[in-house]
């Protein structure tokens, strides 16, 4: 039986710790671009479009940011 205290391992931190951050980040972008629209260009496929758009961006700035 070993007593002492472990090192803790140096790995990158992973992406889950960051969900809240990009689905915060995401939902602000979308927001602001779903606003701009008029209200007839508010159809499914361009809602669903400006959601994939918000969170790939949110995912692209975290990963220039954990690159620093």
């Amino acid at each position: 039986m070993s007593v002492g205290f472990r090192e803790q391992e140096s790995a990158p931190l992973p992406l889950d710790r960051y969900v809240s951050t990009v689905t915060i980040a995401a939902a602000i972008f979308v927001a602001i671009r779903l606003a701009k629209l008029k209200d007839a260009d508010l159809d499914v496929p361009a809602v669903l479009t400006t959601i994939q758009q918000g969170v790939r961006l949110a995912r692209t700035i975290l990963d220039e940011a954990m690159k620093r």
